[in-house]
């Protein structure tokens, strides 16, 4: 009888340590558990994930994706973070909210700034990075890449309903994928436009429509994304 209630014991403390075990498992998997807040500045939120084979010994692109209007970041984290693992980057995806944040009107590309740099003062990050973003963060990339295009290695952007007209293309001005569903027929000539205006202006450029997409980010925009990271990011 006391070797049954040794049994049952072992077989209690086994089931609660496998429990444990699989809530933190699974907290480590969900979006929360790579969710951060800017230093001095808890109300602004991140999500960063560092690849398992992250080492100091060499610089590592960083990929930063932007949310459309009225999203956040956790949409857009979730889809990209398997292929930081794949594809050797780090990535941050940040979280702003009200909807100038496509104008950059209320300071957002400082704190985006703020956020590399609290990076870089933890991770070592290539010189130049990736900015993405969809719809209204679509904006926010290609006005962010005119103010500070030496920062960047390319831009993707997505369905933005509006864009400014493009300044010529400096040295090293960052390459561009522009991309529309073929079924948004608000945005699809504004796209076309802007990409026939950054090659005018010199600018490396590819714009793709997709087929039988709506206003929304598919699998062919991610495609797009990935493909031009990998040509203008991977290995500068």
């Amino acid at each position: 009888m006391r070797l049954a209630r040794r049994q049952r014991i072992v077989i209690y403390v086994v089931l609660i340590l496998a429990g444990a075990l699989f809530l933190l498992l699974r907290w480590q998997s969900s979006p929360a558990a790579n969710r951060h807040t800017l230093a001095g500045r808890p109300e602004q939120e991140y999500y960063l994930y560092v690849p398992r084979g992250y080492t100091p010994t060499r610089s590592w692109p960083l990929l930063v994706f932007i949310h459309g209007s009225g999203g956040n970041a956790a949409g857009y984290f979730e889809p990209l973070k398997p292929y930081a693992d794949l594809k050797g980057y780090i990535l941050l995806c940040p979280t702003f909210t009200g909807d100038t944040f496509r104008l950059l009107a209320g300071g957002e590309d400082v704190l985006l700034l703020d956020m590399i740099a609290e990076l870089r003062s933890k991770y070592r990050l290539a010189d130049r990075f990736f900015l993405g973003g969809f719809s209204a963060g679509a904006q926010f990339a290609h006005r962010f890449a005119f103010r500070y295009p030496g920062l960047l290695c390319g831009v993707a952007a997505h369905s933005a309903r509006a864009y400014d007209p493009p300044p010529p293309a400096s040295f090293g001005a960052p390459s561009f994928a522009i991309s529309v569903g073929e079924l948004d027929a608000e945005r699809r000539e504004t796209n076309r436009r802007f990409a026939d205006e950054l090659a005018q202006k010199g600018y490396d450029v590819t714009f793709t429509v997709i087929p039988n997409a709506g206003h929304q980010f598919t699998p062919g925009a991610f495609d797009q994304t990935l493909t031009l990271f990998d040509r203008a990011c991977v290995g500068q």
